[in-house]
């Protein structure tokens, strides 16, 4: 199973992860504390991220004999989950971030030129729950046409 990280899904798990790790970079410069709905968002992020890792884990040493079905099934719904969750996290995100209601539809003027500030922040995690989204997405389509195809 280490052979497995090497191919298009595993390569996925990382990318994943990595995407996952940038967003929480970000998400710490953001008040993600203010509203449930964004810490909703930060818990899809969490526990996408554990997930990959464990996967990553038990692939690399060897050790998908613990998981609770065969390795694609369960890769299988794990992408599902994680696509899902992150398509609410898609949903959630920019909406209590970006809207008239909840947060600022511009950029404030208070935000340097040239300085990153919390808006900034809102606007990456925005753009890698997209893209994150993406990859989830990708990963459920080759883990389907591992499992129903082969």
């Amino acid at each position: 199973t280490v052979g497995y990280m090497a191919t298009t899904p595993g390569l996925l798990k990382v990318v994943e992860a990595f995407c996952a790790c940038v967003i929480f970079a970000f998400v710490s410069g953001t008040e993600y504390a203010r509203y449930p709905a964004l810490q909703w968002c930060l818990a899809v992020y969490s526990l996408c991220f554990i997930m990959a890792a464990v996967v990553i884990v038990l692939c690399v040493t060897e050790r998908t004999g613990y998981l609770p079905s065969p390795l694609h099934r369960t890769l299988g719904l794990y992408a599902l989950l994680c696509a899902l969750l992150y398509a609410s996290a898609l949903v959630l995100w920019p909406l209590y971030c970006f809207s008239a209601r909840y947060g600022n539809l511009q950029r404030p003027s208070s935000c340097g030129r040239h300085d990153i500030c919390a808006w900034d922040a809102k606007v990456t995690v925005a753009v890698l729950t997209g893209l994150n989204l993406l990859v989830y997405v990708a990963d459920l389509v080759y883990s389907s046409r591992i499992v129903f195809i082969t």
